[in-house]
């Protein structure tokens, strides 16, 4: 069971998700010139939902001696941060500049799922087969924590979720294609700085 509260639009909510030369440059996740270049306005499937999890609870219908499970969406969450934080770690390891990454994290959940919302102070429950759940994770290198909007998707809803993540990268393509020379420019304009003032950038 999701508990949700209306999506407010925030590019700090998929902050962890986005990584780019620029970062890798300056070591540091708080360069966000290109990141805002790319994602704002840009109509990603998360911005057409209207509600967000903060919090779930997992509920299984075993008997005791069959009960040892972990909590999976727990579980699964915490691997798909480790993972894409890993990536972004490799990116300032290896000082590479040249590429743009950004991450889908998505669960995909074999069982029933329901949606509770507030309303007129009375708490409703939804069946439903997608779900944002909003997570953060700090990291070294960012003066805040990494956001991150993960899809928790039914089974039965996968190949039309996958449908949206492949509409969602066509944008991309087209965004960066749009800003290659600006995106070019910022990338050697922070490379510059970088060079006459080689603490440029932060961690924590």
């Amino acid at each position: 069971m999701f508990f949700t509260r209306p999506l407010n639009r925030n590019l700090l909510g998929i902050s962890g998700q986005y990584f780019d030369g620029g970062q890798a440059t300056t070591k540091s996740s708080d360069f966000m010139i290109n990141k805002e270049l790319i994602l704002d306005k840009t109509n990603l499937h998360y911005w057409k939902k209207k509600t967000v999890a903060g919090c779930y609870s997992e509920y299984y219908m075993y008997s005791e001696e069959e009960k040892d499970h972990r909590k999976d969406i727990f579980e699964a969450q915490n691997q798909l941060k480790k993972f894409i934080i890993y990536n972004h770690l490799q990116q300032l390891k290896e000082e590479d500049r040249g590429t743009i990454s950004f991450f889908f994290p998505c669960i995909i959940f074999d069982g029933k799922m329901l949606k509770a919302q507030v309303k007129d102070g009375k708490v409703e429950l939804f069946e439903t087969q997608h779900v944002l759940l909003s997570t953060s994770n700090p990291f070294s290198y960012s003066t805040w924590d990494l956001g991150f909007l993960i899809d928790v998707v039914s089974r039965e809803y996968a190949e039309e979720y996958f449908s949206l993540v492949k509409d969602n990268v066509k944008k991309l393509f087209r965004k960066v294609e749009k800003n290659k020379r600006e995106l070019f420019n910022n990338l050697v304009s922070i490379k510059r700085k970088k060079q006459f003032s080689p603490n440029i950038g932060s961690a924590r």
